[in-house]
């Protein structure tokens, strides 16, 4: 028979539950039944830098926080420092007046609006007072800092899960994330340094780590990190100074503290979002995208394609094509130009940089006597629209890589007059507009940060142990060098034919390259400290060869099977042979409405459609105007002292093409044709006696003059 408890026994059983249950609510001891551990423990890693400084929006989202629900089962324990001075009111704040009034590192346990010590609607953060003293006074940019912050942290609070928030400035695989604002000294933590942190700490693995920083949704961030995380919640654009919204999915994640980190990511990329298009919000109208990566998925169906993406794009440029017989770029570079680019210009869509590549707009590639010009195929156009599948998940197969939102505001116009996109059956069509993707990857072939990227390359190399995202890494970092070389050798090239070279070779360049000149000082410290690269430097010169270009080479010698030195004699060759001859350009004057009187000029350019270098005319003061008044306005105006014909044409063969799709017409031997010619013509109207205005494919007018071009010719 059981025996019945007296009353002041069950009042006594009563009391404990309900201390058990406050402790709980303060996130003391919040486990559960089964374990002993709480279900989840939040590491957040308040790193405030000059956005707590100067405008509290650390504190912000603090707030937030302490203003959702937070149950038992369920840690938020922060870390905070990295920023001088903190403004966070006292009202929430327990065990401490200020938030590091010294400037230390200090961590504390969050309780929220349901909480015993809760008051005015808000929960408190209660100061921990037994921090371990070496990571008390350490950047909060050192990664030690973070593993010592992570170790501690799921010592004192063992949990079932774990997850991390990353708060503060981010700069895309590049730059990294977190600046410490308590020195002036440049600091940020890498990528790669991240990824083995997160690794030596003794949490196996965290089911999400959310970056709330700007430009970390890249490609490389994510595959780095992928052995690190189940998900990861990430911005491929810069974020607004409120950054994401914390109070709605903590009040989810209360009700279903099990919740599956891929489910919770789509409510943290929803909450955003909202936050930026509610009217009655702070941050209404600014820009906002976000997206949840699930890491499993992107290593088993996205690593392969972008590996296979980077390869194509190098092994355009190092092989002859089978159908005209020319190594081959201008696509690449076009759609370089064309695409999507975030707060970084070297930071591209992922989604729109593939379609663009997968279009043959500007040259035949390698696609061979059956390549497909009706449906602008190429050799890209399989992998990409495999790519397109994925990420949009138009495969229907439910294995999401990626869940992502953005504000209307992040929808673009395209950057050029005419742009292409396929339809859901494939077919060419005009598009007006493009937005993001979710996922960014770095590709410049004109920006010389592509230095910082080959070590930010083999940090994330050394961190990863799978073979297959080592070898993406490594194509995407080829393909980016490869396309530098061309850039530089291609401007090179159209220098020496300026300045009379009749035939241009690779060792003209290479001397070029060798030549010492100027620098400035902080160019020179920039390339030396930041990008590891010791240049031979006399005072304050140096030359293109010794700063990067012989560093370049080492690199696509040690990471490709193709000599590079053969390759760049090769590549040299045909860009000389493509380069236009400023002397051999016709213009003839040209009547257009019949009344007697020239109103245009048709120049002729001796150069094929695909011409990579420049056709140079000066831009010179005008009789009568005083040069130094010109050059004011040159740079007023934003004109170069060349016009690139390559630019300012527009993009003929886009634009042959859209006259084909609209009239009907079958597009494939059409556009066999256009790639194939030898010339150009472009038209240019008379606008003044001297001076005269080209449209670009934007409708944009560009000053150039036509003094050096042969007028004597007229047309009947």
């Amino acid at each position: 028979m059981k025996k019945r408890l007296t009353p002041w026994v069950c009042a006594l059983i009563c009391l404990l539950l309900a201390v058990n249950a406050c402790i709980g609510c303060l996130g003391e001891t919040a486990e559960t039944a089964e374990t002993g551990k709480a279900v989840r423990t939040i590491l957040l890693y308040d790193c405030g830098s000059d956005l707590e400084e100067d405008f509290g929006m650390a504190t912000w989202n603090l707030y937030q926080i302490l203003e959702s629900e937070i149950t038992q089962g369920l840690n938020v324990v922060v870390m905070t420092g990295g920023a001088r001075v903190w403004k966070t009111e006292p009202e929430y704040l327990d065990g401490a007046e200020a938030v590091s009034p010294n400037q230390e590192n200090q961590v504390w346990i969050c309780s929220g609006r349901n909480a015993e010590n809760a008051e005015n609607g808000h929960g408190r953060m209660t100061l921990l007072t037994d921090l371990p003293s070496d990571i008390e006074t350490t950047l909060m940019s050192d990664p030690q800092t973070l593993l010592g912050f992570i170790n501690y942290a799921a010592e004192k609070y063992p949990a079932e899960m774990y997850d991390l928030i990353l708060w503060d400035h981010g700069g895309g695989p590049v730059a990294g994330y977190g600046v410490d604002n308590r020195v002036e000294e440049t600091n940020i933590m890498s990528v790669g340094a991240i990824a083995k942190a997160l690794k030596e700490s003794t949490v196996d693995r965290f089911d999400f780590v959310n970056f709330d920083a700007c430009l970390m949704s890249s490609v490389e961030v994510a595959a780095t990190l992928s052995e690190c995380a189940d998900y990861l919640i990430l911005s491929p654009e810069t974020e607004p100074g409120y950054g994401q919204e914390y109070t709605t999915w903590l009040d989810a994640l209360a009700k279903d503290p099990d919740m599956n980190g891929y489910e919770l990511g789509r409510i943290i990329v929803d909450a955003m979002i909202a936050f930026y298009e509610d009217e009655t919000s702070e941050g209404y109208l600014q820009n906002g995208t976000l997206a949840v990566i699930d890491t499993k998925n992107f290593r088993e169906r996205m690593v392969a394609p972008i590996t296979e993406l980077a390869r194509t794009m190098d092994r355009e440029l190092t092989q002859i094509g089978e159908f005209n017989a020319l190594l081959n770029f201008e696509d690449e570079l076009r759609s370089q130009a064309a695409a999507y680019e975030y707060a970084y210009d070297t930071l591209l869509d992922l989604g729109n940089f593939a379609e663009h590549l997968g279009m043959c707009i500007s040259e035949v590639n390698n696609s061979g006597e059956s390549g497909d010009f009706e449906a602008l195929r190429n050799n890209y156009t399989d992998i990409t629209e495999e790519i397109g599948r994925i990420l949009y998940d138009n495969d229907g197969s439910g294995d999401d890589v990626i869940y992502a939102a953005a504000t209307a505001t992040m929808t673009r116009p395209v950057k050029t007059k005419i742009a292409f996109s396929r339809d859901a059956e494939g077919k060419p069509q005009r598009t007006e507009t493009m937005a993001p993707s979710g996922l960014s990857v770095f590709f410049t072939p004109v920006n010389l940060q592509i230095m910082d990227y080959t070590v930010a390359i083999d940090e994330m190399c050394e961190a990863v142990e799978d073979e297959e995202i080592r070898s993406m890494l490594r194509a995407l970092e080829v393909a980016s060098l490869r396309y530098l070389m061309a850039e530089r050798c291609g401007l090179s090239v159209a220098s020496l034919r300026e300045m009379g070279e009749q035939n241009v070779y690779y060792k003209t360049v290479r001397d070029s390259w060798k030549e010492p000149s100027e620098r400035d000082y902080a160019e020179i410290y920039q390339y030396q400290e930041q990008f590891g690269i010791k240049a031979d430097i006399t005072g304050l010169s140096a030359s293109d060869w010794d700063i990067y270009i012989s560093t370049v080479i080492d690199l696509l010698n040690r990471y490709s099977d193709v000599d590079t030195e053969t390759w760049m004699a090769l590549l040299t060759a045909q860009q000389s042979s493509q380069t236009i001859d400023c002397e051999k350009a016709a213009a003839i004057g040209v009547d257009r409405t019949g009344d007697g009187v020239e109103d245009a000029y048709r120049i002729t350019v001796p150069a094929p459609l695909d011409v990579y270098t420049r056709l140079s005319y000066d831009l010179a003061a005008g009789e009568g105007e005083d040069e130094e008044d010109w050059d004011f306005m040159k740079a007023l105006l934003g004109l170069p002292d060349y016009i690139n014909i390559a630019q300012v044409h527009g993009n003929p063969v886009q634009e042959e093409i859209v006259n084909y799709m609209s009239w009907g017409m079958d597009m494939s031997s059409g556009i066999r044709s256009l790639f194939q010619r030898t010339d150009c013509a472009y038209e240019l109207p008379t606008a003044v006696e001297r001076w005269y205005e080209l449209l670009d494919s934007d409708g944009i007018g560009h000053v150039i003059s036509v003094d050096e071009v042969d007028l004597g010719k007229t047309q009947d």
